[in-house]
């Protein structure tokens, strides 16, 4: 499929529920070249991934927990990701899955407003 298309590029994404180290250069090996959301509740490490994968592009990380938590538990969890994997690239900075429910509307309110600072 990639080498038809020679317009634009296109990639192979794969969802990663659970913990996904070992697996990533099996679903390389067939193309894959993206993968996401990177639970941090299942271990994953988002930035060491980035570190051993370089090649790879990524999703995901930041542990809807701790946007949970909000204040400077958040501000923490972020800075010791966001700012390395920016440099990096190859990073889309999103939530690790859907933002739940229990996460209050403040919280999820100063995670977007810290988002933007480090995207600026």
């Amino acid at each position: 499929m990639k080498r038809r298309n020679r317009e634009r590029t296109l990639h192979f994404q794969v969802d990663t529920d659970g913990f996904c180290e070992y697996v990533i250069p099996l679903y390389q090996s067939v193309g894959c070249d993206y993968m996401s959301p990177f639970e941090v509740a299942a271990n994953c490490d988002i930035v060491r991934v980035s570190q051993v994968y370089p090649e790879l592009l990524l999703s995901g990380g930041i542990d809807k927990r701790i946007i949970a938590q909000g204040g400077d538990a958040l501000k923490r969890h972020l800075e010791a990701g966001v700012p390395v994997l920016r440099k990096r690239g190859g990073y889309i900075p999103t939530c690790d899955h859907g933002v739940p429910e229990e996460v209050p509307f403040e919280n999820y309110m100063l995670y977007r407003e810290l988002m933007n600072a480090y995207c600026e």
